[in-house]
């Protein structure tokens, strides 16, 4: 099955946010080139960095049915402020797949399954390899290595190391949040408490918070739990009731309603972190009409209405921006001061991180409906082109 294929497949119709339960295949390439450093420092002019990564395939190759799978040396790209600097070619070290990479504390992480062995490697040196078939969750710097936290393959049974060693193993267990998913993108289902790394899991119904090398069982309130996160050492609860006729969020002892009248939550939601705090956000469905929305809301109460179901914030400051597209392939995005605005051309995008507000300028990940087209950089109502064969798999802030 094509990549294009594998990622439309994933989430219906724009952005790729599959669940834990991994099942997808990994890229094996026949060869292993070395990582080739290109343009180290270059200037972005504006004075505003923006990073972007992206995979390639040779001239002339049809990605998107993709009928020599595993067989074709695709390479993974970092750009910065539009310019190429580091180039990872597929094999042991990295796969194509748009969501085994990722730029975090100002590296490119690539990760690989292949004969039985997991690999990770940052600007494509080595850096850990495992036994057994793993997906990255979580990834925080150290000193001088990382904390990882990994995923069994099956989405059962996970392990948090410290370099190769291991501090936490549970051999059943579902881990809240992970490296695929933009809500959780910073450092995945990662986060430090008292120093320790620390993350949240189920299992059998039963809620644990892990730190370090232990693990305490906690309550979450009754209902339907949405999405669960740990935000300035608390964890903020997403809950709705069996109806989605109530939805609730809980953090630091208090209890928000953000349940909206005429409309109806459609069981699922996510938590972001913005400035500290935690926003909630869902799908909902007018009652009355039928349609649907993208709701966001914060502890402060009102709930922001998108129309359509495939939206995505950029920004939760001021303004809250969101992006999304309609059914035809036309992408907008949505601003608290603007309202709605419609991109020129057809477009699409399953990257895991879409796009990003700096405050100045919006920045936005298209790729094209439409063969023979190359994906494109949005700045600010500006269309650059990416001079690849392949497709934007990502766009990042500097702090990323």
């Amino acid at each position: 099955m094509g990549v294009l294929a594998l990622l439309v497949a994933a989430c219906e119709p724009l952005f790729f946010n599959p669940s834990p339960g991994i099942s997808r295949q990994s890229r094996i390439a026949q060869t292993v080139n070395a990582p080739r450093m290109l343009n180290p420092v270059p200037d972005s002019g504006s004075g505003q960095e923006y990073f972007f990564t992206a995979v390639s395939f040779p001239a002339g190759y049809d990605w998107r049915r993709d009928s020599l799978y595993g067989s074709v040396t695709a390479s993974i790209r970092l750009y910065r402020n539009g310019i190429c600097v580091l180039e990872v070619p597929t094999g042991e070290l990295a796969c194509a797949d748009a969501d085994m990479h990722h730029f975090l504390n100002g590296h490119l992480y690539t990760q690989c399954r292949s004969g039985g062995h997991t690999v990770l490697a940052r600007d494509g040196e080595e850096v850990l390899r495992v036994r057994g078939e793993e997906v990255l969750a979580g990834l925080l710097p150290g000193e001088g290595k990382e904390y990882t936290l990994w995923q069994n393959r099956n989405g059962r049974g996970f392990i948090l190391r410290y370099g190769a060693d291991t501090l936490l193993f549970r051999s059943r267990g579902t881990i809240a949040g992970s490296l695929r998913e933009h809500h959780n993108l910073e450092s995945g289902a990662l986060r430090l408490l008292l120093g320790k790394p620390a993350f949240l899991y189920c299992l059998d119904n039963e809620w644990y918070l892990a730190s370090g090398t232990s693990d305490t069982r906690i309550y979450p309130p009754a209902g339907t739990v949405l999405d669960i996160r740990l935000i300035d050492g608390e964890c903020c609860y997403f809950y709705q009731d069996n109806y989605g006729q109530t939805a609730r969020m809980t953090w630091r002892g208090m209890t928000h309603d953000l349940s909206r009248s005429g409309y109806r939550y459609l069981n699922s939601g996510s938590i972001y972190e913005a400035g500290g705090e935690p926003f909630c956000t869902a799908g909902l469905r007018q009652i009355s009409t039928s349609k649907q929305y993208y709701g966001v809301s914060g502890k402060n109460g009102g709930v922001d209405l998108i129309e359509g179901a495939s939206v995505v914030p950029v920004s939760l400051s001021v303004p809250r921006i969101y992006m999304g597209y309609s059914p035809e392939g036309i992408v907008f995005y949505y601003s608290q001061e603007k309202g709605y605005s419609w991109l020129e051309g057809r477009y699409y995008s399953f990257a895991v991180s879409p796009g990003i507000w700096d405050g100045e300028t919006l920045t936005l990940a298209l790729n094209p409906l439409e063969n023979g087209r190359k994906p494109a950089i949005w700045r600010n109502g500006t269309i650059e082109e990416v001079d690849i064969n392949g497709f934007i798999s990502g766009v990042y802030s500097v702090s990323q």
